[in-house]
């Protein structure tokens, strides 16, 4: 129970850091994270993750732009309200519906650690392969060397 708490606030507070921005020099077509209201936070950092569905609902209508995050969020709230197979079948259409999210990654190592739980050994190892294959891909390894490089560049500036 502990640790159930533990990884929710984690996530909480860490989410907005944890999607992948555009590289060095790129702009980005995608507006900025939505934040995550406190609603929603304090139902999927407290002990009522079903308190955060229909308040998800809500927001993915009213900001159908953030669908991504809101699909996110609403996996890892069915997950925590031990509804494993609907917070696989959450994260899979997120993946699918949301081709190009920054959320999508995020979505299938979740999915695979559900079905690793769930037993599906098979099914959690390819998506496993397939998750690490694309963080190994040239393309990323550049983008994470440049986000490196510009945090380094940051750290270093002394500050005006």
């Amino acid at each position: 129970m502990i640790a159930h708490l533990v990884r929710s606030l984690l996530l909480l507070l860490l989410l907005p850091l944890a999607a992948p921005g555009p590289a060095t020099g790129e702009t980005s077509a995608r507006p900025p994270l939505a934040p995550i209201p406190g609603p929603v936070r304090d139902a999927l950092a407290g002990r009522t993750p079903r308190a955060a569905l229909p308040l998800l609902g809500r927001l993915d209508r009213e900001t159908p732009e953030a669908g991504d995050l809101w699909a996110f969020l609403r996996g890892r709230a069915l997950a925590d309200a031990g509804e494993p197979r609907a917070a696989a079948a959450e994260w899979e259409r997120l993946e699918s519906a949301f081709p190009e999210s920054p959320w999508r990654l995020k979505a299938a190592f979740a999915r695979a650690e559900l079905l690793r739980e769930l037993r599906d050994f098979e099914a959690a190892e390819a998506l496993y392969e397939r998750g690490v294959a694309e963080l190994r891909a040239e393309g990323r390894r550049r983008e994470l060397a440049a986000i490196y490089l510009d945090t380094a560049d940051a750290l270093s500036t002394p500050p005006e």
